[in-house]
Formats: structure tokens, C-alpha cells, sequence
């Protein structure tokens, strides 16, 4: 049993290793890369989502699905105590 979940994970972690790489080598990568130089620091371009939604708005719903998320798992006790 324990064989399997660790080779489930390995490949699981091939999977998302491959699927990072097929992204970087992508056509276009470089481009999409490529940025200003602010204060000494590349900043890459604003992504597709950044221009539907406000890093505000994203931010506070990602918040609130967190909280429910603590919320569920605190009423089926499937939180570690503070103090672990």
C-alpha cells in the first residue's frame, strides 16, 4: 500500500514537473516573459486575469473561500489545535 501511494506520488509529481516545463518551453514563452525593469526588478506583464479582475477584488474572494474553507473543516474537526 504504501508502495503505491508513493509511486502514485511520484508520478503525480512528474506530471506537474512536465506540465511546468511544457509551459516555460512553450511558443511565446519568452514573450510573455518579458517586462518592464522597475527599481532594478523585471516585472513580467500583467496577466489575461489581472486585466478581468482587480488584485483587490481576487484577493478578498480568495479570503472568503479560505475562511470557508477553515469553517468546514472546523465543524467536521479536521483542524490541528493552535498549539500544534
Amino acid at each position: 500500500m504504501l508502495h503505491n501511494a508513493l509511486s502514485r506520488q511520484a508520478r503525480l509529481g512528474a506530471l506537474v514537473l512536465g506540465f511546468a516545463l511544457a509551459l516555460a518551453l512553450a511558443p511565446g514563452a519568452p514573450a510573455r516573459a518579458q517586462g518592464a525593469v522597475r527599481d532594478g526588478v523585471a516585472v513580467a506583464e500583467k496577466s489575461s486575469v489581472a486585466k478581468l479582475v482587480s488584485a483587490e477584488k481576487l484577493e478578498r474572494e480568495a479570503a472568503n473561500e479560505y475562511r470557508k474553507l477553515l469553517r468546514e473543516a472546523a465543524s467536521k474537526n479536521a483542524l490541528a489545535p493552535d498549539t500544534h
